[in-house]
């Protein structure tokens, strides 16, 4: 007897034990009350997608596998690109997967909420960190890093490939939605790509044809109402286009003659208030020249920096911080100086980094991030890099952080933005 006992007993032991494994499984679960927004980093770059993970949870906080409901994705970050509302289907399982761009740094969030109900979201917490977005004239391509990069990194993004109009690209710019212009100076063409572009990116607009007066497009800028300024390095003239043109356009206002002292331009800047457009000149033993942004014809500059007391050497890149200081990188003798708001005539810089700890190599392109803490420089070489310094720093300083090395994509690199 108790043998037949013990054999009619088996069974059942096997069949109560999988019913408290089913009771306590994580994933055996009633309708969703909440959505958890998971695995979102807590640091990302601007302008590079992020993935995230949104799952569906019961009450008790176990995946709600049957959930059929639609998200919708709102975010803090107003300029960021967000996934289109999607419907689980029964192969999610309650939890799917999610990219995401934000644009603008400092403390974001994204919250995932079900259309029809409310009272079903969640978000999750990240700190988006500014991106560089460099131009490199070795390999027609446009590669993005984090503002805290260093070393031998791999781009967050890169633009590269046949869709993409590439040609010899130079000028680089984003606009406040986060759109990218570049200057090509293989084809007299800005292609313009969408936030958060890479890959083989088709641009979302181009700018070029005679009647646009681009010729050798070197140096390009945006003011604040998204106006464009393009330097035209061979015809000596900087146009000018309206915010969002496109196509074969006339340009609102040209500078350009012989009063406008424009001679072998390479870099432009438009201060923050979009008063005053500022230009490096290489000819005549260098020089910066200073007009008004609303400026047009043959008009002579309202500032020039020049002398032997400025330093200058063949300056490429221009950059202004809040306050109104001028960043200059200076191809020829491999420095970068800085100049006090309102500086003119033979002014001495405030500041001058040059000497052989600083790493400076055919600096090109310069950029100051938006708290002004530190300063970017592109050095164009073969294998090129990125160089940081803390602002304020002069002398033969070591720089904070260098951006170098087989895995960052960088040849020639030209110019720089966030």
């Amino acid at each position: 007897m108790d043998h037949i006992g013990a054999t009619r007993s088996v069974p059942g032991r096997f069949i109560l034990a999988a019913l408290v494994a089913a009771c306590s499984s994580p994933t055996s679960s009633g309708p969703a009350a909440s959505l958890a927004v998971l695995n979102l980093s807590s640091s990302v770059t601007a302008g590079a997608p992020a993935t995230l993970t949104v799952t569906a949870k019961d009450a008790s906080g176990k995946t709600a596998t049957g959930y059929r409901g639609t998200v919708h994705f709102t975010t803090t970050d107003l300029a960021a690109q967000l996934p289109p509302n999607y419907t689980f289907a029964s192969a999610d399982a309650g939890s799917h997967g999610f990219a995401v761009t934000f644009q603008t740094p400092g403390n974001q969030m994204v919250a995932a909420t079900d259309v029809a109900a409310s009272s079903i979201t969640g978000s999750q917490a990240t700190t988006v960190i500014q991106s560089l977005y460099v131009t490199n004239v070795g390999t027609y391509s446009v590669t993005a890093y984090s503002a805290d990069a260093t070393g031998n990194v791999m781009a967050a993004a890169s633009i590269m490939g046949g869709n993409t109009s590439l040609v010899r690209p130079f000028g680089i710019a984003r606009d406040a939605a986060g759109r990218i212009y570049v200057a090509n100076d293989g084809t007299n063409v800005i292609t313009v790509y969408a936030p958060g572009a890479t890959g083989n990116a088709a641009p979302v607009a181009e700018i070029g044809g005679n009647n646009t007066g681009i010729n050798q497009p070197y140096g390009i800028a945006l003011d604040a109402t998204g106006r464009l300024y393009v330097l035209n390095s061979s015809t000596n003239s900087i146009t000018v286009y309206a915010a969002g043109a496109t196509g074969n356009v006339a340009p609102t206002a040209t500078i350009v003659g012989s009063n406008t002292n424009l001679h072998l331009a390479s870099g432009i800047a438009v201060d923050a208030a979009g008063r005053s457009v500022y230009v490096g000149n290489s000819a005549n033993n260098s020089y910066i020249t200073v007009y008004p942004a609303d400026a047009t014809g043959n008009v002579a500059p309202t500032a020039t920096i020049a002398g032997s007391n400025t330093g200058l050497s063949g300056p490429a890149g221009l950059a202004l911080d809040a306050k109104g200081s001028l960043y200059v990188a200076n191809l020829y003798n491999n420095s970068v100086t800085v100049y006090a708001p309102g500086d003119t005539g033979n002014a001495t810089p405030t500041a001058t980094i040059a000497g052989i700890s600083t790493g400076l190599a055919s600096p090109n392109g310069i950029a100051v991030d938006r708290e002004g803490r530190f300063l970017y420089v592109t050095n164009y070489t073969a294998n090129g890099s990125i160089t940081v310094y803390a602002t304020g720093v002069t002398g033969n300083v070591t720089p904070t952080a260098t951006i170098v090395g087989t895995n960052t994509g960088l040849n020639f690199p030209a110019y720089i933005t966030f």
